[in-house]
């Protein structure tokens, strides 16, 4: 300061020495600075000869003011770019800028390069069960986000840290999510990380169909994942004159047929010699096989895809009969050929399908489009008419899509096994035809040859047979489109159809080819005329589709002809119905293919 004051009296002197003193401004400590991004302010003395100095600047990012008479303030702005920079500010005596006489020099730091790093920065697997996934955050920035699109996953900030937290994956496909990580946390973020997340296909296992009771008839209801024992024949139980079965070991599985492509979409066999299956939501029916290691169908199952929930209507003499026929998908008359199910030959448990129209006339139809599982079209065909050499159980064993012709031995023979093969017990009822005092005395049990599924069974006579008031043959007279008087040979009788239309009467306005069929008190239920196989030619008879009716019982008929008991109805006349038959028990030949109506074992 003492230096200062002396200056000032010799400029003082100067001026009374010699007159008006030259302009004179300086400023004390450096001329030149330099500082960081970060906006600052810098003090100058300024000492000056006039009591009056300005000041300049060439940088909009310094700011000079005059903070005292002799205290020069420069502020200077924060540095948001990447480059260093240079600016001058200049002090002159009076107001003018030509009266320079003293400059100072700021250079500023440029803007630090954002850093952020995040680890890990490769992709993360998470199991199909979820997890926690911790990203560890680095960043010179103030401030840091994080987003993701992905609704499966929940984040948040714990520190340094980001917590991801994944939920489980409940389908069967892996899913992928990218997490954004960026700084600053702004809209306008100057870098930005990302770390994907991939999460494994949840891993749905098979619902075991066979887990409860194993049987020839699956049902299932959704698509998705199924199994069964592929080592159990049908319920592995014989009865009667039929021993019980021996155990399978197959070597692979194929599907013969599906009545949709995509039905089923694969089939397998794993290392429990269980059949495992995924099927597409595709109602229908599908035959699965289990094969030996030369690809020899050893056994076979049929897969059931119903629309209608399947259920049990109870009959007014105690049985529990399924709302709709064997492989039908509806049992509303409405659904036109939907409810006509599957045809079988007597004692064997593999279907045929059956029409795909409800009334055949006199156009001979075949059977609805099937499939291999690779979407080509499968045929029915059918053993040799005119030799029976593949009239043997192995045969129909090992060829499921074959119908068996009994066209070779038809005029001695009526079943599709020649006599000496043949065994009234496949479906578990050999006397089932024996009465005592004009009562059916025996239901049978359930075998490993029934077509039913697990907790069903073919019916026994007793069933349906009083559909006719005699138990037999019985037929219509009158107008079919008006009043129908049942009767037989000797006298009157009654048909338990139902009157649909609610008029009072029983006729042809209550025929949707088929009865409705009463079976208890306000319970009835649709029997479609779903036509059948004839066994001579081993083909469906078409044309009597919506005609022919024939549901077979689990009983032989009485006597050595290859029939069997069926309850059956139908007409014969094609544009008026002038012939109207119906009966309770009846027969047909075990060759032939019948429509089946299970009832609870």
């Amino acid at each position: 300061m003492k230096t200062r004051g002396i200056l000032f009296l010799l400029m003082v002197f100067l001026a009374v020495a010699c007159g008006e003193p030259d302009p004179m401004i300086y400023v004390e400590g450096p001329s030149e600075y330099e500082v960081s991004y970060e906006a600052s302010d810098i003090k100058i003395s300024v000492v000056s000869n006039h009591s009056a100095w300005g000041f300049g600047s060439d940088a909009e990012w310094l700011i000079p003011s005059k903070e005292s008479e002799e205290i020069l303030l420069i502020k200077v702005k924060e540095n948001e770019s990447y480059d260093d920079r240079k600016g001058k500010v200049t002090v002159f005596t009076g107001t003018g800028s030509d009266d320079v006489l003293a400059t100072v020099l700021v250079s500023q730091k440029a803007k630090p390069t954002p850093t952020l790093e995040v680890s890990p920065s490769e992709t993360v697997k998470v199991l199909a069960e979820g997890g926690q996934v911790e990203i560890d955050v680095s960043t010179n920035q103030d401030s840091w986000g994080y987003k993701s699109e992905a609704d499966w996953l929940t984040m948040q900030k714990s520190g340094s840290k980001l917590i991801v937290d994944v939920l489980q994956n409940t389908v069967e496909s892996p899913r992928s999510a990218v997490v954004n990580i960026y700084a600053p946390d702004s809209d306008s973020y100057t870098i930005l990380k990302s770390v994907a997340i991939e999460q494994d296909a949840a891993v749905i296992p098979a619902q075991d169909l066979s887990q409860s009771a194993t049987s020839n008839s699956y049902i299932i209801t959704a698509a998705g994942k199924y199994s069964f024992t592929a080592k159990v024949k049908g319920n592995g139980k014989g009865g009667a004159s039929l021993s019980d079965p021996s155990s399978l070991d197959p070597s692979g599985v194929k599907l013969v047929w599906q009545t949709a492509v995509g039905m089923i979409k694969s089939v397998s066999l794993d290392e429990n010699g269980n059949i495992c299956f995924e099927a597409g939501d595709i109602p229908g029916n599908a035959v699965i096989a289990a094969v030996d290691e030369s690809d020899n169908i050893i056994w076979s199952w049929h897969v059931w895809f119903p629309e209608t929930a399947v259920a049990s209507i109870k009959t007014k003499n105690g049985h529990e009969v399924m709302n709709l026929n064997l492989g039908a998908l509806s049992s509303s008359h409405t659904d036109g050929a939907k409810t006509l199910g599957l045809l079988y030959q007597w004692g064997r448990k593999d279907p045929f399908p059956g029409a795909g129209i409800t009334n055949g006339g006199n156009t001979s139809t075949t059977h609805i489009d099937i499939f291999d599982i690779d979407g080509n079209p499968v045929k029915i065909s059918n053993s040799s008419w005119f030799n029976s050499k593949d009239n043997t159980l192995e045969y129909s064993i090992s060829h499921p899509a074959v119908c068996m012709s009994n066209y070779s031995q038809y005029s001695s023979y009526r079943g599709w096994l020649t006599s000496v093969e043949d065994n009234e017990a496949f479906w578990g009822n050999p006397e089932g035809y024996k009465r005592v005092d004009g009562e059916y005395v025996n239901a049978g049990t359930k075998t490993y040859y029934d077509p039913c599924p697990a907790g069903w069974r073919v019916p026994d006579i007793n069933v349906f047979k009083d559909v006719t008031s005699t138990g037999g043959l019985i037929w219509a007279k009158g107008d079919t489109y008006g009043d129908l008087t049942w009767g037989d040979l000797f006298g009157s009788a009654e048909f338990t159809a139902y009157d649909y239309n609610g008029d009072g009467k029983v006729n042809f306005y209550d025929w949707f080819d088929g009865w409705y069929l009463v079976l208890g008190p306000n319970q009835y239920s649709f029997f479609p005329a779903a036509t059948r196989y004839d066994g001579q030619y081993a083909m469906l008879m078409g044309s009597m589709v919506g005609y022919w009716a024939n549901y077979w019982y689990n009983a032989p008929s009485d006597g050595t002809n290859g029939l069997a008991s069926a309850m059956v109805f139908g007409t014969k006349e094609y544009s008026g119905a002038d012939s109207v038959t119906a009966s309770g028990v009846s027969n047909g030949s075990r060759a032939d293919a019948y429509s089946v109506r299970c009832v609870k074992e």
